[in-house]
Order: structure tokens, then sequence, then C-alpha cells
């Protein structure tokens, strides 16, 4: 797989759509992102030079939108793995997209699909990992480093070519994972898994404790409430730090 390296961009996303010089699989990474991209919208922020910025772009192979769920539970689950071999730190993976380390997050993923009569064509895989900076600004007080992490300095573009081949091969047998055991996979890794933790309803704006209890086939987060068991779709609740 070829990959790209671009000192500074606005997105790696970005800039992946617009790539006409590859077909896929190929990944591209960068130095710096003026306006890297989180889920939900939000804006990402890394220390020039001490992260990995990195979009890698696949097309899987016969899979169905309906799997989107599972897909995106595999891809989290292969960049964490990619991730704990390499820092030899344990990962976990907090719902939906975020990558743990000492209950603290040190990257994140933004999985963007192209979709055409009814199947996954092309994957916009974006991967923020934090590696080597020592700070972050006061809007981030959960974040931390594998510097921080392991107390080691660590080159972020080591892992590229293990984590874009692992990818391309994850596009390739998708459709023949199980759903189930993707699941299991994915909740082995789950961050706070049957712990209670605060959340804030974002519709309402009001704060609850729950248990978490994992995740649905679908893809929703399941949390035990004073209510009993309910499922939450993205974007109706946040985690309080």
């Amino acid at each position: 797989m070829v990959i790209y390296y671009v000192p500074t961009t606005t997105s790696t996303n970005h800039l992946a759509k617009a790539f006409k010089a590859s077909p896929p699989p190929f990944g591209i990474m960068s130095g710096h992102q003026k306006q890297g991209e989180g889920t939900f919208g939000q804006r990402w922020w890394d220390a020039p030079r001490c992260a990995l910025l990195t979009t890698v772009v696949v097309a899987p192979q016969y899979l169905n939108v309906q799997a989107h769920w599972k897909w995106n539970m595999a891809i989290c689950l292969t960049v964490a793995e990619v991730l704990e071999n390499y820092s030899q730190v344990e990962v976990q993976i907090k719902w939906p997209n975020d990558l743990f380390i000492k209950g603290k997050k040190v990257g994140g993923l933004l999985v963007q699909n192209t979709i055409s009569k009814g199947h996954i064509r092309r994957c916009y895989i974006g991967i923020g990992i934090n590696f080597n900076n020592t700070s972050f600004p006061s809007t981030l007080p959960n974040a931390c480093t594998i510097l921080q992490a392991t107390g080691r300095k660590i080159s972020p573009t080591g892992m590229m070519p293990t984590l874009c081949q692992s990818l391309h091969s994850l596009s390739e047998n998708i459709a023949f994972r199980s759903l189930p055991d993707t699941r299991r996979n994915y909740l082995d890794r789950f961050y706070q898994l049957h712990q209670v933790q605060d959340f804030r309803h974002l519709l309402s704006g009001n704060e609850l404790s729950a248990k978490v209890m994992g995740v649905t086939a679908e893809g929703l987060l399941q949390l035990k409430t004073v209510d009993g068991v309910r499922a939450f779709r993205m974007k109706e609740v946040e985690w309080i730090f």
C-alpha cells in the first residue's frame, strides 16, 4: 500500500476524499492538521509532529450497508490491536470510536463511508493518536499520550505500515466475519464495562449515573439506569469526565 505524507493539511480525511493520484487502498499522513475532525463534528487538536494523523482509504468487499456497525467495531478493534502491539500498553475502546489508555483518551477514529446500491464501496478511516506531546489545552482534561502512559518516546510513523496492511486485510475479509464474534471482541476492550459512569443526556441536558452494559448488535450504547436498561443512539448521551 502506498502511504503519502504532507507536512500540514486542513484534515487528512478532506485531503483523502479529494485525492485522485491513487485508487484504494492508500494512506495519507500529516504532521499537523489545521482543521482536524472528530466524532460528532468536534475539532481534533494536535501538537505538530507529535501525533499520528492519518486517513487510510480502503474498498470493502461485499459489505452491505446494513453491516456498517460491524464494520465500525472491526475497524476500532484492528486499530486498538495494532496500537497495543506497537506501544506495549493495553488499549481500550470507549463507545463509539475513542481509544483509551489507563483511563484517558489517547486517540480517536472518524469513519466515513461512500455508499452505492446498498453497499459500502469506499471507506475513509481517519485516525488521530497522541504520541509524544506532554501537555494539552485546558479544554482537554482527560487526554493523554503514549509518552505519558509509558514513559517512552515512540515514533508515530513506525506503526503505519502494519496499520495500513491490517485495515486493508480487514476490508477484504469483513463480509465473512461473524457479527457475534466481532461484538464480543469489541466488548472485551470496552471502556468502563459493568462500571457506573456519569453521563449527560444531550436532548434534555440532564445528568445521570448509569451502569455501562455494552452495545446492541445495531451499535446502540446500553446503560442501566434507575428505569432499567436503555439503549442510546449516538448524540443522545455523552460521557462526563
